[in-house]
């Protein structure tokens, strides 16, 4: 392959940063990506092509910080919204204003180092990935770390009613530019961006890749307090696809069996007491109402099944996404061979 030709192959990745209260770690952040576009921790020039950054609606100087930037640094956007609405859907407007082949998306208080991105997106191009969630080995701060084992528990209950593993979601998460684009009109300030990701990607099409790291802060606040969090979980719960099925399965062991067994044990305690001589009648009338209380659950799973289904169809989630991967062994070869040298 000629030099004009693997400049070419040169990836192209947008990073998209949603900005709340980010006054203070801002600039350190602006450097370190900065250096990534210039070339460094294994990137060749270039490969960073735009820095957006989505204020939804600071509480601090932010946006003023962000601005003064951005006039000397022209690979830097800032997008402004109108009222907070969110990290999720922050997130999307910055991917609908992206340009790259790939989106990097990361928080703004230097909890996602940016220096991972070249070993990321080499994996990304290897597997040849849609979708590739980056997670710490360990807690990334001790500080919040029953914040990060109850998030943890919150997304495996889920699990058990739907079809989908949302256990490694992270925000700090690498997205196949059209993939992205193409969902970001599908997310409102009510939606949970990766349900939205999930519903639209394949399982195989879907990865985690784990790296050491930790929130670098002296005093590493969360920004989230427990009603925010309840908003938050509400969000994922409206946004995730519920499978009929998996979620009859679960109910009938947590409690359609413990009511039969319930059933089971007054039955064998009322005909040892000759109850049926007493109360004529009373075993028909105990078995419609544990009937109709099965029918009644059964009814309600089918109702959340179908409130599941209308609420993708109203969100215009999109059928299907055709996706062109055909690129991905050029950008591949071109990582390899920067990395490795002529």
């Amino acid at each position: 392959m000629d030099q004009e030709a693997l400049e070419s192959c040169c990836p192209s990745v947008t990073v998209v940063i949603p900005v709340y209260r980010g006054e203070d770690t801002l600039p350190a952040l602006i450097s370190r990506c900065d250096a990534l576009q210039r070339g460094a921790c294994g990137l060749p020039a270039g490969v960073v092509t735009e820095l957006i950054f989505v204020c939804d609606d600071p509480i601090d100087d932010s946006e003023s910080v962000l601005r003064v930037w951005a006039q000397s640094h022209s690979w830097i956007q800032v997008v402004s919204l109108a009222r907070n609405n969110g990290q999720h859907l922050a997130t999307a407007v910055g991917m609908l204003y992206s340009s790259g082949d790939w989106i990097l998306t990361i928080d703004e208080d230097l909890q996602h180092p940016p220096e991972l991105l070249g070993a990321v997106l080499e994996h990304a191009l290897r597997a040849s990935l849609d979708v590739l969630y980056v997670k710490s080995n360990g807690p990334i701060h001790e500080e919040h770390k029953y914040r990060d084992i109850t998030s943890v528990l919150a997304k495996r209950i889920i699990r058990a009613f739907t079809r989908d593993d949302y256990s490694h979601i992270s925000s700090f998460r690498l997205i196949r530019g059209e993939v992205g684009r193409s969902l970001a009109n599908s997310v409102d300030r009510f939606s949970y961006l990766d349900a939205v990701i999930y519903s639209a990607t394949g399982q195989t099409k879907r990865d985690v890749y784990y790296a050491s790291y930790f929130d670098s802060r002296p005093q590493a606040e969360s920004g989230y307090d427990l009603s925010t969090l309840i908003r938050h979980y509400g969000r994922f719960l409206t946004s995730v696809e519920f499978s009929g099925l998996r979620s009859l399965l679960v109910i009938a062991i947590l409690v359609v069996l413990p009511l039969f067994l319930l059933f089971g044990i007054y039955c064998l305690i009322a005909f040892k007491q000759g109850v049926q001589q007493v109360a004529p009648g009373w075993l028909s009338l105990f078995s419609l109402v544990v009937i109709a209380n099965i029918m009644i659950i059964a009814f309600g799973i089918y109702f959340l099944k179908i409130l599941s289904s209308m609420y993708a169809r109203i969100g215009a989630l999109p059928a299907f996404l055709v996706i062109d991967r055909s690129v991905d062994k050029g950008h591949l070869k071109f990582l390899e061979k920067y990395k490795h040298g002529p």
